[in-house]
């Protein structure tokens, strides 16, 4: 049961773990899983009640023999909504110094104190022992064990209940059908339903109400909402728990729906609903929607709730708004270490990877504890800006902090550092973690695949597979992506041809891509061709781009046009296939086509994206774009480009102007383009910028080109130095001439 169901339902207050849920619409489960208690997301607990409470038991302790009734049970209920199990304990120690232990009404508050605080077996040791026990008494037990998700023992409570002859009341059902909500006790679930049918009690709004929930924890929504439907009164309540229950369940668009529905039926939405609304609005990338809400919720004066606001700013950002994210963020009546973390996530989500880290300092400087899910917003950031030093701070504090045993930590340490470049060290990591999941070893499968490391990447399966662990559909992706860069191509159709049949786990248009550009790259382009003929998806673009690129590869000129044509037929205002084409022609010398393919573009106003190429240098990433003209050092950086082009011929390279895009009539100038790229840009930076043997390590948002891939093979040779290059697709090392893809990319 989602949280915010949970909450609705049963009309509670906990902000705290309301913003659990927010943060679950930005990360993983695992993630959230990291958070161990209440106080990592907000400090509830109130000292100074605290310190008073410690001395009135204090007080208690010193007094008279003789207290009232009503003190212990003041002190119990303190104790209670505290949390205070210590203090409690010792109430509990006075009431049976005093004789006063067999008190029903007494016994009755701590079971509910111990239940509260989480000692369900002390709590049972009251029960067990009370002389007479009323609803209240068994009551008070079932619901503590079905709170803490102890289904089993709550119906043996149950049963024992029934036998004593009490007769339960509809506090007594709603614990029962709470702890009938996990699907291992359906069946139970279930007979509760039809008794309480038979006994007329089903249509009590708030026994409705935690049927629903327990049909929408199973996942029957359809169940849930025939009892929803058939409540005479519908509170604000039983509303929100409906609509929370489809948009746990992945039902977004449903749950708006009902919010409309709702309205029509004059029923005034709470924050909770908002909070529910907004979630679906970021669920469905609703910005209009939101907006709309939004406005209205201003107009209704609940935007100061920080639960609600912080839902808005979620919405925002997972729709991509970030202009409008970051305005809601800077008005923020309070700002929460969730709103910090909502912000950080969205640009890290899309594409503003160095406001996120602005950010992250931001909080930092204002005092803000950071929590597990921050940093692995920011190791993120640092995987995908290549920011190795960043990431190695980030581990540091993280070290210090006490957070880096986590697991999900772990594995985004273990991304972090091969994105990075560093694949040894996240290997080393890999090894010496104590704790490794599905997800450590996808990250490290998908890490090998992506530096070109076929070999090892299907001896880490068979590691995987020794442990016991069955890869997922994730974990064959890298498998095959692996196969293709390293041209394993028996292997590749070995594991493809058997994932279904022998490993359970049925291919969809990634694995079926990965085959293709596997047989594409080895040159079996018909029977590539023939496995896109055969899907039911055959008409999705990336499979038939895919092939295209294999093409561009083998100069298949005809094909190329063919399925260039068809690709431009399912999206005209694609840039790949033009310039794949291009390429294709350029290659085999048909300049005159290569220049039709380039008016067409110009005449649908296509451009090409721009390469930019970032280098880490002493914790500062510096970026390039292609013909960078802005550099404080741009004169410099191509005084050494020239320098190096010298030495490269002389070894014998040979500028491929052919690869050059633009329509530019002389070799020189063509040849300038080529060394105006911005993977060269940085590598020259790099080479200016750090002492001799130093590793340098490009970033770069393409594609690398051929041109390029040659030169730093040559580059690498001159300087002594290893190259490593992340673009699109994978890494290439260069060292002492060579590439570690062999060419073969």
């Amino acid at each position: 049961m989602s949280q915010v169901l949970l909450f609705s339902a049963l009309g509670l207050k906990d902000k705290a773990l309301l913003n659990r849920f927010l943060l679950s619409k930005f990360f993983s489960t695992s993630a959230i899983s990291s958070i161990k208690d209440r106080s990592d997301i907000m400090h509830m607990g109130n000292v100074s009640k605290q310190s008073n409470l410690r001395e009135m038991v204090d007080s208690l302790d010193r007094s008279a023999m003789h207290v009232a009734v009503q003190t212990y049970a003041s002190l119990l209920l303190q104790c209670s909504k505290m949390g205070a199990l210590f203090e409690g304990k010792r109430v509990h120690a006075h009431i049976s110094r005093c004789g006063r232990h067999s008190n029903q009404y007494l016994s009755n508050l701590l079971i509910n104190m111990y239940g509260k605080c989480g000692a369900l077996t002390e709590a049972q040791k009251v029960l067990d022992t009370m002389p007479e026990k009323n609803v209240y008494s068994w009551t008070t037990m079932i619901t503590s064990y079905a709170q803490f998700g102890k289904g089993e023992e709550a119906l043996e409570v149950f049963d024992l209940m029934r036998q004593e002859g009490v007769k339960p009341d509809k506090i007594t059902f709603v614990s029962l059908l709470k702890a009938c909500s996990d699907p291992r006790f359906l069946r139970e679930g279930k007979l509760i339903h039809s008794h309480l049918v038979e006994s007329g009690l089903s249509s009590d709004t708030y026994i409705g109400t935690a049927l629903f929930n327990m049909y929408g924890k199973w996942g029957d929504l359809e169940q849930a909402r025939k009892v929803f439907d058939t409540l005479p009164e519908r509170s604000v309540v039983s509303w929100n728990a409906m609509m929370a229950a489809y948009a746990q369940h992945g039902h977004a668009r449903e749950a708006l729906q009902l919010y409309e529905k709702m309205k029509k039926s004059c029923v005034e939405p709470d924050t909770y609903t908002f909070t529910i609304v907004m979630n679906a609005c970021a669920d469905l990338s609703a910005l209009r929607k939101g907006k709309l809400i939004h406005a209205f919720i201003v107009e209704s004066g609940l935007e100061s709730d920080i639960v609600l606001e912080n839902a808005i700013l979620s919405m925002y950002g997972k729709c991509g708004s970030l202009i409008d994210a970051r305005r809601m963020f800077d008005q923020l009546h309070l700002r929460d270490v969730i709103s910090w973390n909502i912000m950080i996530a969205a640009y890290g989500q899309h594409g503003e990877e160095k406001l996120a880290l602005q950010l992250y300092e931001k909080m930092r400087w204002e005092g803000v504890p950071a929590i597990t899910v921050t940093f692995l917003s920011i190791l993120d950031v640092c995987a995908t800006l290549g920011s190795l030093s960043e990431g190695v701070l980030i581990h540091e504090i993280m070290i210090d902090s006490g957070l880096a045993s986590d697991i999900s930590v772990g594995n985004a340490l273990i991304n972090m550092y091969g994105k990075c470049g560093n694949l040894e060290k996240a290997q080393v990591m890999f090894e010496t973690s104590s704790l490794r999941d599905q997800i450590s070893w996808g990250a490290i499968l998908a890490l090998h695949a992506q530096h070109g490391h076929g070999k090892f990447a299907l001896h880490v399966l068979g590691q995987m597979q020794w442990e016991g662990l069955r890869p997922d559909k994730v974990a064959y992706v890298s498998i095959f992506s692996a196969c293709s860069h390293a041209g394993l191509l028996e292997n590749g159709c070995h594991y493809f041809d058997s994932v279904s049949t022998q490993h359970g786990v049925e291919p969809d248009w990634e694995h079926y891509s990965c085959i293709i550009d596997l047989l594409g790259r080895a040159g079996r382009l018909d029977e590539a061709e023939d496995h896109i003929n055969r899907l039911p998806c055959r008409s999705s673009g990336f499979l038939w781009l895919t092939l295209l690129g294999a093409c561009k590869l083998h100069g298949d000129v005809e094909r190329g046009k063919r399925i260039a044509k068809l690709l431009l037929q399912l999206d005209p205002q694609s840039t790949a296939p033009y310039l794949l084409l291009s390429n294709i022609y350029a290659a085999g010398g048909r300049w005159e086509e290569k220049a039709r393919v380039r008016k067409d573009m110009e005449d649908r106003c296509i451009n090409k994206l721009a390469g930019c190429s970032s280098i880490d240098i002493d914790g500062q990433v510096y970026e390039f774009i292609a013909r960078d003209k802005l550099h404080p050092q741009i004169e410099e950086i191509h005084r050494e480009l020239d320098r190096l082009s010298n030495q490269m011929k002389k070894l014998g390279y040979v500028p491929q102007t052919n690869l050059v895009q633009h329509d530019v009539d002389e070799e020189d100038d063509r040849e300038c383009l080529l060394f105006a790229h911005s993977e060269r840009l940085a590598v020259a930076f790099g080479l200016l910028r750090t002492p001799p043997a130093t590793k340098l390590t490009v970033i770069k948002n393409l594609r690398v080109c051929d041109d390029c891939h040659a030169a730093f093979k040559f580059i690498a040779k001159i300087s002594k130095r290893k190259i490593v290059v992340r673009d699109l697709n994978r890494f290439h090392h260069f060292y002492g001439g060579l590439c570690s893809c062999g060419d073969y990319w």
